[in-house]
């Protein structure tokens, strides 16, 4: 009997425990049913919001959006290390993160932030303030007062994250005001924040008219900020000079220190009230730099970018003022000389203001002379050579020779240095109309437009056929030797009825190639027709029976339009006058 109602029981107990699993699983259901309605109203409510709501208002609320996603980025970026943080440098302060673990009698371990007011909390133990000390100093401290609360306990103590804080940038910066920093963040970096890469639009330099000139504009004035007189001042007042010119040439963190609460910087506009001193010569960046005080004369030429591979160290010569802020002396500085024992230079004197440091060349220090040939040469290239001392026939061998192809006739040669000699007088005749040009000024420009400046007189067929050493030239640096292709052809160009390219016959003349061009044109003037040399560049007038050369030029001008009328009208007009002018000279004698 016990054991029926025992057998009950239980069955009545799972009944029971399934009732209830059933009630549960649909309390579940029905739970999950009005969390998914929540959601589902919220996401159309919020859609429903976006599309009612104004394009502007769509617009601030996108940018608030992205501003609050790049924050959130930036937040959750760890911060780029140069090296592992010293913590006898690195300056702890509120927002920092430090993990204080425990072991031994007490076992925990806690991650904690310093508050705004410098202390951190720690449970069980107390408030400990860690106001201006550095990691090294807030690690002692807070093991100090662990171990004394807990004894036989050992504490380690890390820096987790960095704080961020803010400090100002004034001066000469595109957005001065304050910028977020972390406590490995340089003068340098807040420098930059403050000089955002901006996105300009490219514009038409503004004109404006002088003398009736016009002249353009710069639309914007860049004003250049200073890099060695910038100022750092700290919270207690503590002003330290900035370098960060210095910085950049170096690599030396001594001029570009860390950022701590409430420092300013101050960029000041590079001015020539600002002090400054002069590098020129054999430097890489010969300028004018900012001065500061203590420089030397080595320091300007780093400045400079150092000496250029051609510089003479030893000697560097100093313009100074004298007292009088008028008149200047000179004297000379050897950076050679070394002291033995430590190795400074021994001349590497101090600079004043205003001082100018000139950088002597080495005198015909390896000068790199060479020429080049190029054309119809076995081996084309450059080619060096010594001063005054290699002929052309000399560079001619070295190249291998000529191509069969080679014409001598027309190759020349061209010393590059006389190119580039500018003509004065040419150049304003050029600016001239013909009209206002007199007859001599008009047959030097035309001599000078036809001219190859810098071409050597030199012929390679009385040299390499007929082996006349006279034309054997010495061959001077940056020359330049071109053989070009034989051009077995006589070019026609103009008033003839076949104008183009006629194959070239030994002793031709050129009423033969006048004709194999179909004869001259209606309009040719006959009496006008020059031959362009190939040889020279020279214009000829020819005869019929005149010689054309290979690689000639025949041109063929046509003669100008003329008004039969006009003419009648000028020739009548003449007689009238003659005949007046007699008329006149008759009456006054009778």
């Amino acid at each position: 009997m016990n054991s029926i109602q025992a057998e009950r029981s239980s069955v009545r107990t799972n009944q029971i425990e399934m009732s209830l699993f059933n009630q549960k699983e649909e309390i579940d259901v029905k739970h999950r049913f009005i969390f998914l309605l929540v959601v589902f109203i919220l996401i159309s409510s919020s859609c429903l919001d976006a599309q009612t709501g104004s394009e502007s208002g769509t617009r601030r609320n996108e940018e608030s959006l992205n501003i609050s996603f790049e924050q959130q980025m930036l937040q959750a970026l760890p911060p780029a290390l140069e090296t592992p943080i010293d913590e006898h440098e690195y300056h702890v302060g509120p927002g920092d993160v430090l993990s204080v673990n425990t072991w031994g009698s007490v076992n925990t371990g806690f991650v904690l932030k310093i508050t705004p007011e410098g202390k951190l909390l720690i449970p069980l133990v107390k408030d400990i303030d860690l106001t201006d000390l550095t990691l090294q100093e807030a690690k002692q401290r807070i093991k100090q007062e662990v171990e004394r609360k807990y004894r036989n306990t050992d504490v380690t103590v890390t820096l987790a994250d960095l704080r961020r804080f803010r400090v100002h940038v004034a001066g000469q910066v595109s957005k001065p005001g304050a910028v977020v920093v972390t406590g490995i963040n340089r003068v340098s970096d807040a420098i930059r924040m403050a000089n955002p890469p901006v996105e300009t639009e490219e514009t038409e330099p503004e004109l404006k008219t002088y003398s009736g000139k016009a002249a353009a504009l710069p639309v914007v004035v860049m004003k250049v900020p200073s890099k060695r007189h910038i100022v750092l001042t700290r919270r207690d007042g503590e002003k330290i000079p900035i370098d960060l010119h210095s910085y950049e040439i170096y690599g030396n963190n001594e001029h570009n220190p860390y950022m701590l609460e409430g420092d300013v910087i101050y960029v000041p506009l590079f001015t020539k009230n600002l002090p400054i001193c002069g590098v020129y010569g054999a430097v890489h960046e010969p300028e004018k730099y900012e001065f500061m005080e203590g420089d030397r004369v080595m320091d300007l030429i780093k400045l400079a970018h150092g000496f250029t591979y051609n510089a003479d160290p030893s000697n560097i010569e100093v313009a100074r003022f004298n007292s009088d802020n008028k008149t200047t002396y000179s004297f000379k500085v050897d950076l050679t000389k070394t002291d033995p024992e430590t190795g400074e230079l021994l001349e590497n004197i101090p600079l004043v203001v205003d001082d100018r440091i000139y950088v002597r060349y080495q005198p015909e220090y390896r000068i790199r002379r060479q020429v080049e040939i190029k054309g119809e040469i076995i081996y084309p290239g450059d080619y060096p050579i010594e001063l005054n001392s290699v002929r052309l026939s000399e560079i001619v061998k070295a190249a291998g020779g000529f191509t069969e192809n080679a014409s001598l006739k027309e190759a020349f040669v061209i010393r590059t240095e006389y190119e580039n000699i500018p003509d004065p007088e040419y150049d304003r005749l050029f600016e001239m109309s013909v009209e206002e040009m007199t007859e001599l000024e008009r047959e030097y420009f035309k001599i000078k437009s036809r001219e190859r400046k810098g071409i050597v007189a030199v012929d390679f067929e009385k040299l390499f056929i007929r082996n006349d050493e006279n034309e054997d030239i010495i061959l001077q640096d940056k020359d330049y030797i071109e053989i070009p292709m034989k051009d077995d052809v006589v070019a026609i160009s103009g008033q003839v009825k076949r104008p183009g390219l006629q194959p070239y016959l030994k002793n031709k003349t050129l009423d033969y190639y006048i004709g194999k061009a179909g004869g001259y044109g209606w309009n040719a003037h006959t009496k006008r027709v020059r031959i362009i040399r190939a040889e020279t560049g020279e214009w000829i007038k020819p005869k019929s029976s005149t010689v054309v050369q290979i690689g000639d030029e025949i041109i063929v001008p046509e003669k100008a339009e003329r008004d039969g009328w006009a003419i009648f009208k000028d020739i009548l007009s003449t007689t009238v006058q003659v005949v007046t002018l007699a008329l006149v000279i008759q009456n006054m004698n009778n």
